[in-house]
């Protein structure tokens, strides 16, 4: 229970410091997830390894299949504007745990990296699922995070954003920004 209160109070933490907007569909396919290996593309979205799958955004009735199908935790990078404040009770009502970390714009941030390593890192939190509107800045979190906590390279790490669904020139940029301030 106090690993997932400071896990919660790190994202909030995160929160304040992140800022995204995205247009991909949630099960476009790429092509090798960051240690090489092929990422699993299903109706569930992008597996990207070590319990992480990247999708767009689900609808109100995706939220018993996550739930089913063995996700503990759902990060939603989408913004209060964009209707996210509406999420939590869907995934709390199907028993997983809801972390909120916007991201305003094509600003993806250390911030909402050291988010994602938090929960990651608690095995508490168990199968994660990472989403915004399309995936695009959940990529694009997900590159900062390999960067900055798993010690991929900044081309490599890039490349595996893009293949989990970074496609906006302007969310790489802030990527690479984020990845390069480091």
């Amino acid at each position: 229970m106090l690993r997932s209160t400071l896990s919660a109070l790190l994202v909030v933490a995160a929160a304040l410091l992140s800022g995204c907007i995205c247009s991909r569909p949630a099960n476009r396919p790429c092509s090798r997830a960051a240690g090489g290996a092929a990422p699993q593309a299903s109706a569930s979205g992008i597996d990207v390894g070590d319990g992480v799958t990247i999708t767009g955004q689900p609808s109100e009735d995706d939220w018993a299949a996550y739930a089913a199908a063995g996700y503990r935790t759902v990060v939603n990078f989408r913004t209060t504007r964009e209707g996210a404040d509406r999420e939590r009770d869907f995934v709390v009502a199907n028993g997983m745990q809801y972390f909120h970390v916007p991201i305003a714009g094509p600003q993806v941030t250390v911030g909402a990296a050291d988010a994602i390593a938090a929960i990651v890192a608690s095995p508490a939190n168990g199968r994660v699922l990472l989403h915004c509107s399309s995936g695009n800045r959940a990529a694009g979190a997900w590159s900062v995070y390999l960067a900055r906590h798993r010690g991929v390279g900044v081309e490599a790490a890039l490349a595996a954003g893009a293949r989990a669904g970074m496609t906006k020139q302007k969310v790489r940029a802030a990527a690479r920004a984020a990845i390069e301030r480091e």
